[in-house]
């Protein structure tokens, strides 16, 4: 009898994680799907889908889980997200939003890959944004990246506004993909490794704002019952949980992604990212300083 194949999803509680979740637990009935985050989701959910509660933003208990984890990982799919408002709080001198949408998901890869759980064929996706491109037409805010270690830190003035972080975070983001796509060819990884712009979701139950405030809730509430108005409007994709989450899954699962590599996506199409994120010096700075402020050693 073989042994179940397992996929984990971050951020898998809510939004278009859970809706990945699904759509995984769905095609592949005889997996277990692992889905983290730090609550309930909101409903029952299929029996081979598994919840493991822990923060993206604590070291401490995303090594708890890795600790205790020995299973092989088919697809590891970085979702979870943070948008946050007002002045920058901190995790160890790194900027809250940067610690949970970069490197708490990078943690979960070494310390999986550093127990040799991460197979080589096995896929890792990272949940992105149209918003790390200055270029983006409509973009509330634009990333302001000069090197990892000041962006972390919120050192620079624009990196102190918070939607100005969020971009930064989902170039971060961009970056590490590539970074790993490169990174694990050169050592013979067989890796799929992809980043997804899920386009603007402004309904489907996502819990990315939950620390954006009051009006950020509102602002969301009307928007989602006028997503094409948005979208004329602004310029930016609007789509659904349920159509983003699928494309997510599809980047794990579908045989016509297998083995890709730097590859960027808007929900179902294959685009160009960011000039800037193709910087091979910014994407190898982010990639030491993970590896230093982390302190793992690793071959790749």
């Amino acid at each position: 009898m073989s042994l179940p194949a397992y996929y984990i999803v971050t951020g898998g509680t809510s939004g278009i994680g859970l809706e990945a979740a699904k759509a995984i637990a769905s095609a592949k009935p005889n997996a277990k799907v692992i889905i983290t985050g730090r609550s309930q989701p909101p409903e029952q959910l299929p029996a081979n889908i598994e919840l493991r509660q822990f923060d993206l933003g604590n070291l401490s208990e995303i090594n708890a889980f890795v600790d205790g984890w020995d299973h092989p990982v088919s697809a590891l799919l970085l979702n979870a997200g943070l948008a946050a408002s007002g002045s920058p709080t901190f995790i160890d001198g790194v900027e809250r939003t940067f610690a949970v949408n970069h490197l708490g998901g990078a943690a979960l890869f070494f310390g999986l890959y550093d127990k040799g759980l991460i197979p080589i064929d096995a896929r890792i996706i990272l949940t992105s944004s149209g918003m790390h491109n200055p270029e983006m037409i409509g973009s509330p805010a634009k990333p302001h990246w000069t090197n990892a270690a000041d962006v972390a830190s919120a050192k620079e003035k624009e990196a102190q506004n918070p939607q100005n972080q969020y971009s930064n975070t989902k170039l971060a983001n961009v970056l590490w993909s590539y970074a790993l796509s490169r990174h694990s060819e050169d050592k013979g990884k067989e890796w799929t490794v992809a980043a997804l712009d899920p386009g603007f979701v402004p309904a489907g139950g996502s819990k990315i704002f939950r620390e954006s405030g009051v009006i950020m809730g509102a602002a969301l509430v009307v928007m989602s019952y006028v997503p094409g108005l948005v979208s004329m409007l602004s310029g930016i994709t609007t789509s659904t949980s349920e159509r983003s989450g699928k494309a997510l899954a599809d980047l794990a699962l579908s045989p016509g992604h297998k083995g890709e590599r730097m590859a960027y996506y808007k929900v179902e199409n294959k685009i160009e990212s960011s000039k800037q994120s193709y910087d091979v010096g910014l994407q190898d700075d982010l990639w030491d300083w993970t590896i230093q402020k982390l302190g793992v050693k690793t071959d790749l």
